[in-house]
């Protein structure tokens, strides 16, 4: 009898390909296949027949734990799933539990430190950009005055008026002036006896070519 009208056994077969898939099975089965008909020629066709069934056998094993790992590796690789978060919720409410002054105690220092690292995060960020909109703040340079009288030692945010002049004459690398004066306050009459105060400051007149800031109406150059 030919060997190769002897066929493998079909049971086998049946399973693998209902638990592995019809194409897999095909590509894992091709080998079994070929050892089936190798050991034909040096055993009797049952022998044959108890070896294609373990490694069938075999191989179905060794494709469900590697499938089941794979599934592992999937789910337990997700750095977000739900399960994850919902173990870590109850060991955090637990241990908030057991602990309530330790865990009351570390959330006020917890957010009382927050708190006032966030603050002093905003005021330096607010002091290093407050004039940062000015197209031109890495040019511009406020002129304060150190007065020093022998005994008592004092800064002003201000100087005098005729440093300008003498700023533009005898400075170099200068290339404008613009002087501030808060002096100006008036009083806006409208109708009757209604008075509405306001405040401001005179300017030069290259203010506006100096600084950035925008009109809400006018022209700049002649305001």
């Amino acid at each position: 009898m030919s060997v190769k009208k002897i066929k493998t056994p079909t049971w086998p077969a049946r399973i693998l390909e209902w638990y592995c898939g019809v194409d897999l099975a095909e590509d894992l089965l091709g080998d079994v296949d070929e050892i089936f008909y190798a050991n034909l020629a040096k055993m009797s066709v049952f022998k044959a027949r108890i070896k294609y069934w373990k490694q069938t056998l075999a191989l179905l094993f060794s494709y469900a734990v590697s499938s089941r790992k794979n599934n592992y590796a999937v789910t337990s690789g997700n750095p977000y799933s739900l399960a994850m978060f919902n173990n870590y919720s109850k060991i955090a409410i637990r241990s908030l539990g057991r602990q309530k002054t330790f865990s009351i105690i570390n959330a006020i220092c917890l957010s009382t430190g927050m708190s006032v690292g966030l603050l002093a995060l905003s005021a330096f960020i607010d002091m290093k950009e407050v004039d940062d909109f000015q197209l031109n703040h890495n040019r511009i340079y406020r002129v304060i005055t150190n007065a020093d009288d022998g005994s008592d030692k004092k800064i002003f945010a201000s100087s005098s008026a005729p440093l300008a002049q003498q700023l533009l004459q005898e400075g170099s690398g200068i290339e404008t002036v613009v002087q501030f004066n808060r002096d100006f306050n008036p009083e806006f009459i409208r109708g009757g006896n209604t008075a509405i105060p306001l405040s401001g400051y005179y300017v030069s007149p290259d203010f506006f070519s100096m600084f950035s800031f925008s009109l809400s109406e006018g022209n700049p150059a002649t305001a």
